[in-house]
């Protein structure tokens, strides 16, 4: 004599043995670490000429990841240290701030500033040091300067957090280059 419905039970047993061992795998702790997003340090502000920043584009390989060059071809990018912002936008931001000298309607209407844009195309850690590489052109009425730069800062330590402070350093020292160019061009000279 069958019974009914025995034909169910072994199959019934192997799911529940397969939802007992994933279950097991779910319930386990996660040895993923979480993500970690690093911006730059917020600047002082630069006395200057006025400086109107434009926004800068990013050409350096990776939107938010830090990324270290491993060798001359070789660059390894991290999926738990992130920058808040891509690296354009994050010095767009840098120097906006550090150049907040008051841009009024008066000096707007009659162009009495200095216009930065360009482009961030180095944006990582090599051989360790910082480096920012910017490709910037600066515009005051028919004058104009552009140039190509690498900045390098060296990192005082290990770790994202020390890239992040050498990265500001390194964008210090950039804003600092621009108030001077930005001086120079206003009064005449290149």
């Amino acid at each position: 004599m069958r019974m009914r419905g025995s034909g169910l039970v072994l199959p019934a047993v192997v799911s529940g043995v397969m939802v007992m061992s994933c279950g097991c795998s779910l319930l386990s702790p996660s040895t993923q670490s979480s993500i970690e997003y690093y911006d730059l340090v917020r600047p002082e502000k630069i006395d200057s000429a006025p400086v109107n920043v434009e926004q800068f584009a990013s050409f350096s390989g990776e939107r938010h990841r830090m990324i270290r060059r491993k060798d001359k071809t070789f660059i390894r990018g991290s999926d738990f240290n992130k920058w808040l912002q891509s690296p354009g936008s994050m010095l767009t931001r840098y120097l906006r701030i550090a150049f907040r000298n008051g841009i009024d309607d008066s000096i707007l209407k009659n162009a009495d500033y200095v216009a930065i844009r360009g482009e961030v195309l180095v944006f990582e850690v090599n051989d360790g040091y910082a480096e920012l590489g910017i490709r910037y052109n600066m515009q005051y009425r028919k004058v104009s300067l552009t140039k190509t730069v690498l900045i390098r800062e060296k990192l005082e330590r290990r770790g994202a957090e020390a890239f992040s402070l050498a990265m500001s350093r390194a964008a210090n020292r950039f804003a600092k280059m621009v108030a001077a160019e930005a001086n120079q061009i206003k009064a005449g000279r290149k």
